[in-house]
């Protein structure tokens, strides 16, 4: 199935909507209070390139994404590094993609369950799912695995990785896999805007005093373990890319790793279940969880309350493998 959807028609066919999807949600994170804002800045986002092959790849795709209302400036070696505070860098160009803006997730993490326990919302910790019940077009409740019934007028699956299995139990067809990303926070690199290192697939987001270098997809099982050759790999490549900073391999338990929910178009899956009238599906986001956000919550708001969506949301239909 994911071999399948992974071709050319199925990404043009989702780029607007993902692209809609997209703008939203930064117009929302704008409009949020400072309180939660998590630090965000709009300084958008620089595609690296070290060889000139690459590069040329890159100017394409910047073509494409002008023509597709995405502001997409090509930079030269040293433009890229006076950019970067003067830092010197081994590429052969980049992009810069001032439409794009970053924050600190753990602090907008804090801030929003600040934020809803302020205002009266209980969060179950470490409480798991363990089946859903229905009746008829509708879910009746949940059960937990210590055998507690919960009940609500209405139901969000965002689950995330574990979506697949819970939509399961509905009969609902739902695919997701996982994608075993790592993290980790340096001093060691001092960017001005963040960038991507397009050959390794490495992200690199400075986050006030300190940076953190990210990357790898690693889909399948979810094994809760460090993969320290992973680690390596993007220790590695960041070198290469920025030679003078001599990054060094971080311990073991300084590397965060989280499951990405990847959906085989690459596109999430929101709207009301055709299963259960009560449900609405919020999940799928691959790697755009945090940046989907904002837009995410709103559009469930609205789908539960029965008011006029923003957007247009018909190709993230959780029905559209079924």
């Amino acid at each position: 199935l994911f071999l399948r959807n992974a071709v050319m028609g199925k990404a043009k066919n989702g780029r607007i909507p993902l692209r809609d999807f997209s703008n939203y949600s930064l117009l929302l994170y704008k409009s949020l209070p400072h309180s939660l804002q998590a630090g965000i800045r709009h300084d958008g986002i620089l595609m690296l390139s070290a060889t000139e092959k690459t590069a040329h790849e890159e100017q394409e795709l910047a073509k494409f994404a002008n023509s597709f209302g995405l502001e997409a400036t090509l930079l030269s070696k040293s433009e890229t590094e006076q950019l970067q505070g003067g830092i010197s860098l081994n590429i052969a160009g980049s992009v810069l993609y001032k439409c794009d803006s970053h924050l600190d997730p753990r602090m907008l993490m804090q801030q929003l369950i600040a934020h809803l326990e302020g205002s009266g919302v209980k969060f179950l910790r470490k409480t798991e799912i363990k089946s859903i019940d229905y009746k008829g077009s509708q879910v009746e409740s949940i059960r937990t695995a210590n055998g507690v019934k919960l009940t609500a007028d209405a139901y969000v699956m965002a689950a995330g990785a574990y979506s697949a299995d819970l939509a399961g139990s509905l009969s609902s067809n739902i695919p997701v896999v996982a994608g075993k990303g790592y993290s980790f926070l340096t001093e060691k690199v001092q960017l001005r805007v963040p960038c991507l290192l397009a050959e390794a697939r490495v992200a690199i987001t400075p986050l006030g005093s300190t940076t953190r270098v990210g990357g790898t997809m690693e889909l399948g099982r979810m094994r809760p373990c460090v993969n320290l050759r992973r680690i390596g790999g993007i220790v590695k490549s960041v070198n290469k890319y920025i030679p003078g900073v001599n990054l060094q391999l971080p311990d073991k338990s300084e590397v965060w790793y989280g499951f990405r929910p990847c959906s085989p178009d690459g596109l999430p899956y929101l709207g009301i279940s055709r299963k259960a009238k009560n449900l609405v599906f919020a999940t799928g986001h691959g790697m755009l969880g945090v940046s989907l956000g904002p837009a995410t919550g709103k559009l469930v708001a609205r789908l539960l309350n029965g008011g006029p969506l923003a957007i247009n949301i018909d190709a993230f239909s959780p029905d559209r493998f079924s």
